[in-house]
C-alpha cells in the first residue's frame, strides 16, 4: 500500500515510486541570451563605475549654474552696483574715459551700459594679462565716473562663472579635460 504524505494530501502529491512529482527533468539547454547575460551584466556594471562619476560631477556642476547669477551678486557685489544713486549719469565717453584712466592697457572690446539704475558701466578691454579668450572688464558707476574695479570676464561671464563653467566642461583639467579631441573634424 502506499503511503500518502499528509501535507501532499491536499494536492494531489503521493510518495509512490515513480509518480510524476519525484521524477527528474532533464537539463534545460541554455540560450545564447543565457549564456551572454552574466558577461553582459559585468560590462555594465563596470561601464557605470567608470561613467558614473563623470555623470555626477556633470549633474551636481550643472544644477549649480542655476543659482550662478546669485553667487556672482553676492561675491562680485561692489563691482556690479553703486553705493548711490544719482540724479543723472555722466556721458558714456566719460565712463569710458574714466576706465582708461584706471587702465589704460589694452583696446576697448566693447562697452554694456548699466542696464537699470544702481548698477555699473562695464568698459571691456582685449589685454594681455589675462587668459586667453577673456578680457579684462573695468566696472565704472555711471553717476560719478568712479572705478568700482575690474574682473577677467568671459563676454558678459563674471569670474564665478567662468570658473564654474570650466568645472562643468573639462574639470579643469585644461586641454587634457576638454572635449576637443574627440569632436568630428
Amino acid at each position: 500500500m502506499a503511503t500518502t504524505n499528509p501535507i501532499d494530501q491536499g494536492r494531489g502529491r503521493s510518495n509512490e515510486p515513480g509518480h510524476a512529482s519525484q521524477r527528474s527533468r532533464p537539463p534545460r539547454e541554455r540560450s545564447a541570451g543565457d549564456r551572454w547575460r552574466p558577461l553582459l551584466l559585468r560590462w555594465h556594471f563596470y561601464a557605470g563605475l567608470l561613467v558614473g562619476p563623470f555623470l555626477l560631477v556633470a549633474a551636481i556642476t550643472g544644477t549649480l549654474y542655476a543659482v550662478i547669477p546669485q553667487i556672482d551678486r553676492v561675491v562680485h557685489s561692489h563691482e556690479l552696483t553703486v553705493d548711490h544713486i544719482g540724479d543723472r549719469e555722466l556721458p558714456m565717453g566719460e565712463q569710458i574715459e574714466a576706465a582708461r584712466r584706471a587702465h589704460p592697457e589694452g583696446t576697448i572690446a566693447f562697452v554694456r551700459p548699466a542696464p537699470v539704475a544702481g548698477e555699473t558701466t562695464r568698459v571691456a578691454l582685449a589685454t594681455d594679462d589675462v587668459r586667453e579668450g577673456l578680457n579684462k572688464t573695468v566696472f565704472v558707476d555711471p553717476y560719478t565716473g568712479e572705478v568700482r574695479g575690474a574682473l577677467p570676464t568671459y563676454g558678459q561671464w563674471l569670474p564665478v562663472r567662468t570658473w564654474f563653467d570650466d568645472l562643468h566642461r573639462n574639470l579643469h583639467l585644461g586641454d587634457f579635460g576638454g572635449s576637443s579631441d574627440f569632436r568630428v573634424r
